[in-house]
């Protein structure tokens, strides 16, 4: 068994998924002796049949079912403690990652002591076929390189890190963790990461550019349980994780940082306001109570974000179909 590198994932209720998932990566993961670690948070047996049928096939797949619902934070650290390798890549039940990435990853890990990897994802041309490849990268105006700044690496990287599946930690940076202080984070794995590194005089961090991870769900945004909650998760809580790291970042990079995740992602752009706003997510009320953290996590005009929430919801519901008509569904 490969004592280098594990891949974690924390799982619930998505066991079909999980397989594809799995499957996806699992022969370079063989190849490689790459151990696979899963905790499973679900409510019925579905997962532990498929993982059983996956044991069958690759032994170093390990699996805990919690006897008692851990929530998304403690599935989290479940799986991160269950590996006892020296990093632990973090990959989300509906993500996976592309061919050769894994041989990629061991490699960059022999070059040095990192604190941690981060990784680029893509969007894929077809989820329904991901062997078509990618369609744009995640971050794209940056290259490979090795951070040791840790206000740089927050300002450039923090808003990619919300994505859960482009981090791999050290045994070393899990193991110093005080989960304590960010109890009920809606962020833990981007508070893991740079609470560690914020407290550390030296970082080493390396970021690659070649696209790893990719997402496999077909599921419309709308149907998550915290799609609801959109506006609130990307700027009161988005901008409470950042400013709860140590004060050893300085206030730029902070607020660099809180700003990138609109303008890299679109979260907030006219468009996908819209789109939030055609399911009465979006609305004066919602804008009144969170103002001070929209205005410093969200780029567009405030006259545009106004408008929008005052938009017509049976209109822009109609607007949003005849959209998902003409691009093919969601």
């Amino acid at each position: 068994m490969n004592q280098k590198l594990s891949i974690c994932i924390p799982t619930y209720n998505r066991a079909n998924l999980l397989e594809k998932t799995i499957r996806f990566f699992l022969e370079e993961a063989k190849e490689n002796s790459v151990p696979i670690y899963i905790s499973d948070d679900s409510t019925n047996k579905e997962t532990k049949k498929i993982v059983e049928r996956l044991k069958k096939e690759y032994p170093l797949i390990f699996y805990r079912r919690n006897p008692h619902p851990q929530g998304i934070e403690g599935n989290f650290f479940t799986v991160l403690n269950m590996s006892r390798t020296k990093y632990k890549w973090l990959l989300g039940d509906d993500d996976s990652i592309s061919k050769g990435s894994i041989r990629r990853v061991l490699q960059i890990l022999d070059k040095d002591n990192y604190d941690a990897v981060i990784l680029n994802a893509c969007r894929l041309k077809d989820k329904r076929y991901p062997e078509k490849g990618c369609k744009s990268l995640r971050v794209k105006n940056i290259k490979s390189k090795e951070y040791t700044g840790k206000n740089i690496l927050l300002s450039e990287l923090g808003w990619h890190t919300t994505f859960m599946s482009t981090i791999i930690y050290s045994d070393e940076l899990i193991k110093n963790f005080d989960r304590k202080r960010y109890k009920g984070t809606i962020f833990p794995q981007f508070v893991l990461l740079y609470d560690y590194l914020g407290k550390k005089q030296n970082i080493k961090v390396y970021f690659d550019e070649n696209p790893a991870v990719f997402t496999l769900n077909l599921d419309s945004l709308s149907g998550a349980n915290w799609f609801k909650n959109i506006v609130k998760i990307f700027t009161k809580d988005w901008y409470e994780a950042v400013f709860s790291l140590p004060t050893n970042y300085s206030y730029s990079a902070k607020i660099s940082c809180v700003k990138n995740h609109d303008r890299y992602t679109g979260v907030f752009s006219p468009l996908k306001l819209m789109y939030i706003r055609s399911y009465g997510y979006l609305n004066l009320k919602v804008i009144k109570e969170y103002e001070h953290f929209i205005e410093k996590s969200v780029n567009i005009p405030k006259s545009i974000l106004y408008l929008i929430s005052i938009f017509p919801v049976p209109l822009a519901s109609l607007m949003r179909e005849t959209y998902l008509k003409i691009k093919g569904g969601y």
